[in-house]
């Protein structure tokens, strides 16, 4: 289904019935991303809400600049539209950022939390000088150095030697990016608050889960949230990467739905 609000026409898969939960993607990505979770959650009696975020996929828009504030009211309009007083949210990486952003703000809407991939702290000044140059290299250059640049880390050394498949699969739902959709993005990640303190305020059920080989968010920022946000359980994914939600599936899987069935 498509919803156009805050000058983006958003592309959402919606599919099931029973308790809603709201899937957010990471970067460079789109919510195909999510399709095994999708499928698995939808068969066990949920209903999933999985948008394409602005920029990415088949959510459009003609603008180039936006914060993460904008990111997170597109998720409450699209909640809004949809009749979703209270959700479950799952946000990976840059989509976990959006969580931190939802929660500060509207966490009367969030009934629990996953957190995948990411990290409540913001950009240190090495992490913001990247994030301009890879701005700078998408302005002058396109998407395609920036979507490699990307691959590189998001899987661990063990799926590049056996995940080829997986690795060509993620690859083609990147390019799905658009160009202005990632230099917004860089830039709302930028710029994104730091929410360390946030932590100690969350209240309701939140699951982490975080692979060990990791190469964009090391495993102690995964460390850092559970032991912040009270009553927090984790997974760890011994052989997983950023991409642990598809390099883990069938063990991610069942940490959500057991996490989602509490």
């Amino acid at each position: 289904m498509k919803f156009e609000f805050n000058n983006c026409l958003m592309f959402a898969r919606i599919e099931g019935e029973g308790e809603p939960v709201i899937f957010l993607h990471g970067f460079p990505l789109t919510h195909e991303m999510w399709n095994p979770q999708i499928n698995f959650l939808v068969s066990n009696g949920f209903k999933v809400i999985a948008p394409d975020l602005r920029g990415f996929g088949d959510s459009l828009t003609n603008i180039s600049e936006w914060t993460l504030d904008d990111f997170g009211t597109d998720v409450i309009c699209l909640a809004d539209k949809l009749d979703l007083q209270q959700f479950n949210l799952v946000g990976m990486s840059m989509g976990g950022y959006i969580a931190f952003n939802l929660i500060e703000r509207y966490k009367e809407r969030i009934k629990r939390v996953i957190l995948i991939a990411t990290k409540a702290q913001a950009d240190d000044e090495a992490g913001k000088k990247r994030r301009n140059e890879l701005i700078e290299l998408a302005k002058k250059e396109g998407k395609n150095p920036v979507l490699d640049a990307f691959k590189k880390i998001l899987f661990a050394p063990l799926s590049w030697e056996r995940k080829i498949d997986l690795i060509n699969k993620v690859s083609i739902i990147m390019e799905r990016a658009s160009l202005n959709g990632i230099i917004g993005s860089l830039g709302a990640m930028r710029d994104r608050k730091d929410y360390v303190e946030l932590l100690d305020t969350i209240d309701f059920p939140a699951l982490i889960i975080h692979g060990k080989s990791d190469l964009a968010s090391p495993i102690q920022n995964a460390e850092l949230m559970h032991q912040k946000i009270k009553n927090s359980k984790i997974y760890f994914s011994d052989t997983a990467g950023h991409m642990v939600n598809l390099e883990d599936e069938e063990n991610v899987n069942k940490a959500i739905l057991d996490f989602l069935r509490t």
